[in-house]
């Protein structure tokens, strides 16, 4: 699934420090590309509410299972 995003949207591998990450382009040409920074940047805020407590753990499954086909 991994390589088969970087096809669909030139993700690609990168180090951050000692963390190796997966980044969009710096300059988003397609629709596509803008989408999954915005499911990207949702992910992020909701990934931190849970850690933080802010979201319940049924909350965000319900988030995620929204996203199934």
């Amino acid at each position: 699934m991994l390589f088969e995003l970087e096809e669909a949207f030139c993700l690609e591998p990168i180090k951050v420090g000692d963390t190796v990450v997966l980044a969009l382009p710096e300059d988003l040409n397609s629709e596509d590309q803008e989408a999954l920074a915005k499911t990207f940047r949702h992910w992020y805020r909701n990934n931190r509410d849970l850690k933080d407590g802010e979201l319940r753990r049924d909350e965000y499954v319900a988030w995620k299972d929204s996203f199934k086909a």
